[in-house]
Order: C-alpha cells, then structure tokens, then sequence
C-alpha cells in the first residue's frame, strides 16, 4: 500500500454585469489536496483475494525456479530468478504460506507483471 498525494487546481472567472458595465470581476484559484491510499492486489477474481502473487518486475527470462507447488514459503524467500538486462534478479515471495501454482518454467520469457507464482 502507497499514499498518494493528488493536487487539484481549478481557475474560475467569475464577472458581474448590469446594462453593459463590468459591476465585478473576481478571479478564483481553488486548490484541493486529497491524500489517497492505493492498494493494488491485482486481483482478477473474488477467489484471488486471498492468494498473494509473486509477479515479474520487468521483462526478462526465468533463469531458475527454487520452489514447486505445495511447498512452504515465508516472506521474502527467493522463489525464482529472473535475467533481465543481463543481470539475474531474485524475485521473493510476497507472503509466507503454501505455494498452490508455479506459472512458469525455466528459460520462458515473461512481461512486466506476468504472475510466476501463486501463494494460499
């Protein structure tokens, strides 16, 4: 989760005439502030809500997988090794529990965001 701060400006002009003569002319700056928590779950279905996903950073090639489904997992234990700008990057679980899906295999290329695995 991430607060997010947003600024919102609106410029209004607002001016008063009677019989062809300027009586008022105001010029408004109205400013809101809204300070917003974002939470993204990347759920797809009511049934993903509780299964943290272990996604891909950045596009790459999976060099390595270290678990299998069913295993245990604990937060932040390296689970698979992703090659991207020819450097190998460990992805960690998001959650401790039991591996229910390794959606990946070694030397597939993956995207930004591709799920590799699914934690219950």
């Amino acid at each position: 989760m991430c607060s997010v701060r947003i600024l919102y400006t609106v410029y209004k002009t607002l001016v008063k005439k009677k019989n062809g003569k300027t009586l008022l002319a105001l010029s408004l700056c109205i400013q809101y502030t809204f300070a917003v928590n974002v939470i993204n779950l990347n759920i797809r279905t009511l049934e993903d809500l509780s299964m943290p996903e272990v996604t891909a950073p950045m596009p790459g090639k999976i060099c390595e997988i270290k678990i299998k489904p069913g295993d245990s997992v604990i937060e932040d234990q390296e689970v698979v090794v992703l090659e991207a700008m020819k450097m190998e990057m460990p992805i960690v679980s998001t959650a401790s529990g039991t591996v229910k899906a390794v959606n990946c295999n070694a030397g597939d290329a993956v995207q930004g965001g591709d799920v590799l695995v699914v934690i219950e």
